[in-house]
């Protein structure tokens, strides 16, 4: 009797069609992970189905138990959707909901789901995660799943996964700490030896049959972490989070497409050929989004998923679905510091009008200082604002973004000033120096009723993954702007999420006049909506380096305009 594999996704048995490494095209079209196991006669194919349509019914009825054992919370029908979404795929997908939907519960749900119905084939499962991350996931896991699901969690490179446990947490940067070269002889299929070097990591063997890759978008282009990652899922099952996976441009989303669809997405040059725009900016050739967007999400719709804050607003009772911005002007605060902005500009202007190819690199970094001193500039004001806030609404929490340390530093000690007068905590400050346990002490920290009322942060340290904090605070300062407006929205999704206390959340920006600060804030605010158009169906029409370039335009042209009038 021939033999032929049962498809997990349509639940038929099915021809195979074609051979992809660990993975098998079958007549169906869909593409499933084969053992020597698999292979089964008609007659266990029928009673394969009878079986597997009975855990489906079950499984519905199961994940009705799924809760968060310490508050009592219940995920949201759409979320048990995603869980079933997962499973449907053969959990080879991308959860890619907007930031604040709740992409860590669905990971949760389908690996609940998985112990009860599939544990020999998805467990053991390692979750690959930021380093900040890892303390919080190993907590929502206890929370949600239970004692059965107790990971280990590698922290440094010294201690590699032991055999035994059900769950490991890693973070991205932890593989390379493992991996080691050897010398090592092959032989060719002509009978030739030849030396190479192998590389070595005890992740590559250890028997991890699935892999939860949260923030998947820090993984992209060709570099050693991008590799070493990419080697640690082969041949088995994927199931990769983010809110937002493509941030620079669109040909950073083929690693994470390449790994879960190898059938669909074969190389790199034939993903570009076919889905991504290639333009020219300032005289460079630069991919930039997806050329038929509405095709895209079609091609992709069996494997991806979106959905935004809109989209499940009614449902969850989402009073809030992105931050009110408020712009605040501010002028210099001495002659010395704006004399310095002053001459670094003009001297920008200079430079750019040499003949000449310009190099991006030299713009940026020349943007750069502008930028860091306009920050500088804008702590008193922050500060002012900060203070403001605490006589205006006492008892409530601030949390105020910024990027440079300097800037961090000279906040924290000015409002630490105002703290004490005013008889308050001092502020707590989250930054990049602050190791997994410690930030996630910090949080929870600022969660109390009598811990200080605010809380200073670094933008791209706190900017993916850190939840909570919606709990206690709806308002935020931006004190500095960010190159690419992506980081602005991860920071602001940190209130804008399920959870958030209030039916509002205030975004306050300070710009500081006539500066690359309100140059920068015209152009982006125009140009916002297109952060989230790839995911949602529609062309993304930029990319950070051509916001940089706009910019270079516009203080160009605005600039010139200063140094005939003066400034």
């Amino acid at each position: 009797m021939a033999q032929k594999l049962l498809c997990n996704i349509c639940i038929t048995p099915q021809k195979i069609l074609k051979e992809i490494g660990n993975f098998r095209r079958l007549e169906c079209g869909h593409l499933v992970t084969f053992n020597k196991e698999n292979l089964i006669t008609e007659e266990e194919v029928k009673e394969a189905i009878e079986i597997v349509q009975k855990v489906l019914e079950n499984a519905e009825e199961y994940l009705k138990l799924f809760k968060n054992k310490k508050r009592g919370y219940t995920p949201y029908d759409y979320q048990i959707k995603g869980i079933q979404f997962a499973i449907d795929s053969g959990f080879r997908c991308l959860i890619a909901d907007e930031q604040g939907v709740g992409k860590t519960v669905q990971a949760l749900g389908i690996m609940y789901y998985a112990m009860k119905y599939c544990e020999d084939t998805f467990f053991p499962c390692l979750i690959v995660a930021k380093s900040s991350l890892k303390i919080q996931w190993m907590v929502n896991l206890l929370d949600w799943c239970g004692m059965d699901y107790i990971p280990q969690i590698i922290e440094d490179g010294k201690n590699p996964p032991i055999p035994g446990f059900n769950v490991y947490i890693a973070s991205y940067d932890i593989f390379r700490r493992f991996s080691t070269e050897e010398d090592v002889v092959i032989k060719t299929k002509w009978g030739h030896e030849v030396e190479t070097k192998q590389t070595k990591n005890p992740f590559y063997d250890f028997g991890f049959k699935t892999i939860i890759a949260d923030e998947v978008q820090a993984v992209k282009g060709e570099s050693k972490r991008t590799n070493e990652f990419k080697k640690i899922c082969e041949g088995k099952q994927v199931i990769a989070l983010s809110g937002t996976p493509i941030k620079n441009n669109a040909d950073e989303y083929y690693t994470i497409l390449h790994i879960l669809r190898p059938d669909l997405f074969r190389t790199r040059k034939g993903y570009r050929d076919q889905w991504v725009r290639l333009e020219n900016v300032n005289g460079y050739d630069k991919y930039t989004g997806i050329k038929y967007p509405e095709a895209f999400k079609e091609y992709t719709k069996d494997f991806i998923l979106r959905r935004t804050r809109e989209d499940v607003a009614e449902e969850i009772g989402l009073k809030v679905t992105g931050a009110n911005r408020i712009f605040y002007h501010v002028d210099f605060e001495s002659e010395k510091l704006k004399a310095a902005y002053q001459a670094a500009e003009n001297e920008f202007i200079r430079e750019m009008e040499k003949a000449g190819k310009k190099n991006p690199i030299e713009i940026i970094g020349m943007l750069s200082v502008m930028r860091h001193l306009v920050g500088i500039n804008k702590i008193l004001p922050t500060v002012e604002l900060a203070e403001e806030f605490a006589l205006e609404s006492p008892g409530q929490k601030l949390i105020i973004f910024a990027h440079h340390q300097d800037v961090m530093q000279g906040i924290w000690a000015k409002l630490g000033e105002v703290c004490k007068d005013g008889g308050m905590p001092l502020p707590l400050s989250f930054h990049s120096g602050l190791n997994m346990n410690q930030r996630y002490d910090m949080v929870s920290d600022f969660l109390k009723p009598e811990s200080s009322p605010f809380l200073i942060a670094s933008t791209l340290a706190m900017g993916e993954g850190v939840d909570r904090l919606q709990e206690v605070c709806n308002n935020c300062i931006i004190a500095e702007r960010q190159w690419n407006p992506a980081n602005e929205e991860q920071a602001e999704a940190r209130l804008v999420r399920i959870g958030q206390i209030k039916g509002f959340v205030n975004a306050t920006y300070p710009i500081a006049t006539d500066t690359i600060d309100e140059y920068f804030t015209e152009i982006v605010e125009v140009k916002r909506r297109s952060m989230k158009e790839t995911l949602d169906g529609v062309s993304t029409q930029w990319d950070e380096n051509s916001l940089i370039m706009a910019l270079y335009e516009a203080i160009s042209k605005k600039g010139r305009k200063k140094i005939k009038r003066g400034f």
